[in-house]
């Protein structure tokens, strides 16, 4: 599955999505998706980047200053849209959920995700999992950000973990498996035949 997500290749896309992500990993992300934004023989001439209205309070800066950065990358403000975060817990679950409820309403077809290396896994099994419940239609793709140092200690998970991007790697893949075996995520099995079934044209 790790394969799979990290050569990713899509053609095109109408949504760019960067994954919210804490101050020491938002660069890998914005920088990525304004890259993305800007290479127009891969996006095509509308593209928008779509970025999660979360609050602001648990380890991610929120929407205004994503948008100021995208800005400054490159991005066009007009191109730029919030997606309503979900009211109580916010977490990479429920963003998904609030991301895949938003494509259908604005009548999405195709998206890119962009998240750091160490957090693809989960990311991707998350928006897999809301677009499985959510939003079978979407054809969704992965792309990861610009790469960032395994060994730098930097603060990640709503902001309260706090270890090198080598030993995040770690806590992620055990994050998938255990929320997984409570069913909150769909098995990479699952997310093995969404990716098949995308790529057959079969979503």
């Amino acid at each position: 599955l790790l394969t799979r997500l990290f050569c990713d290749a899509p053609r095109e896309a109408g949504v760019i999505y960067p994954v919210t992500q804490t101050p020491d990993n938002e660069d890998s992300v914005l920088t990525a998706s304004a890259d993305l934004w800007c290479d127009r023989r891969v996006m095509g001439d509308q593209v928008a980047v779509l970025v999660s209205n979360g609050p602001d309070n648990v380890g991610y800066r929120g929407a205004a200053r994503w948008k100021r950065i995208l800005i400054s990358e490159g991005v066009n403000e007009g191109s730029i849209h919030l997606v309503p975060a979900l009211p109580g817990s916010f977490n990479t679950l429920t963003e998904s959920i609030a991301f895949a409820r938003c494509a259908l309403d604005r009548g999405v077809r195709t998206a890119i995700a962009v998240a750091p290396a160490f957090h693809l896994l989960r990311a991707a099994t998350s928006l897999v999992t809301a677009v499985i419940r959510e939003y079978g239609d979407l054809k969704l793709y992965f792309q990861t950000g610009d790469p960032l140092p395994w060994h730098e200690e930097v603060v990640h998970s709503q902001g309260s973990l706090k270890a090198t991007r080598a030993k995040l790697l770690k806590v992620e893949l055990e994050k998938v498996d255990e929320y997984t075996a409570k069913g909150d995520l769909v098995s990479a099995a699952e997310v093995l035949d969404y990716l098949d079934r995308r790529d057959h044209g079969n979503g």
